[in-house]
């Protein structure tokens, strides 16, 4: 169930029967439910255009023993809801998710990956390396299982540039795609986790052939980030 609840459920099922100027403070209850817990009556009287009294008899319309039981019960109701939101670095999606905790997890999720991206990163590199795909002829790319399928879309996406984009998908092919790059390239090579032993093999004979390696991986500490 929907745990902003019960106080936003109650209000929903008696909006019809309300008046003019409790329908008022049950839109802007609802749409604005974050900031009612730090307001008093007086204040939610002053945006609704009503007064301090209709706001309790609004209140006690729902069931509720006066407009401090309320907020109390608004805070508890939202921080359980707000817990239902934690997203589990695992297990981030539960079978029993709404469509709107799946939504809001997912934006969580990716709005996490991106801050915690953004904080680790070297800017002069980035510049650096912008520099080198600008002038560089060839680019490649080395990715096994679900990082082969990222890094097509990095390829169409460079491809677009004019440049020659390079990713072979099985093994043998790859052996060959190192052996071809020559000093002057640039070369990703995908890794979640950085612990693959091919994917670090393959980084540490491009970083000996002064191959500009560019290494994606989830995990600073791992032995491909090292490289």
């Amino acid at each position: 169930m929907n745990k902003i609840s019960d106080v936003t459920s109650r209000i929903r099922d008696k909006y019809n029967d309300l008046s003019k100027g409790q329908k008022k403070l049950s839109d802007y209850i609802l749409e604005n439910y974050v900031d009612v817990m730090h307001m008093t009556t007086r204040d939610i009287a002053k945006k609704t255009y009503t007064s301090p009294t209709a706001v309790t008899r609004f209140c006690r319309k729902l069931g509720i023993d006066g407009f401090l039981k309320f907020k109390l019960q608004l805070v508890s109701e939202s921080k359980s809801f707000q817990e239902e939101l934690i997203v589990d670095e695992v297990l981030p999606l539960k079978p029993k998710d709404t469509a709107y905790q799946v939504i809001t997890k997912m934006h969580k999720i990716q709005t996490q990956a991106i801050e915690e991206t953004a904080k680790v990163l070297d800017y002069r590199q980035i510049q650096k390396l912008t520099h080198l795909l600008m002038q560089c002829e060839n680019i490649h790319f080395f990715g096994l299982g679900v990082n082969y399928y990222i890094a097509q879309e990095f390829r169409y996406l460079f491809e677009r540039t004019g440049k020659k984009v390079h990713l072979r998908e099985s093994k043998n092919e790859r052996i060959a795609q190192v052996l071809d790059a020559k000093k002057g390239d640039v070369a990703f090579v995908l890794s979640h986790s950085g612990v693959e032993g091919e994917q670090y093999e393959i980084a540490k004979l491009l970083k000996e052939k002064g191959i500009f390696v560019v290494c994606l991986t989830g995990y600073l500490d791992s032995p491909l980030a090292k490289i």
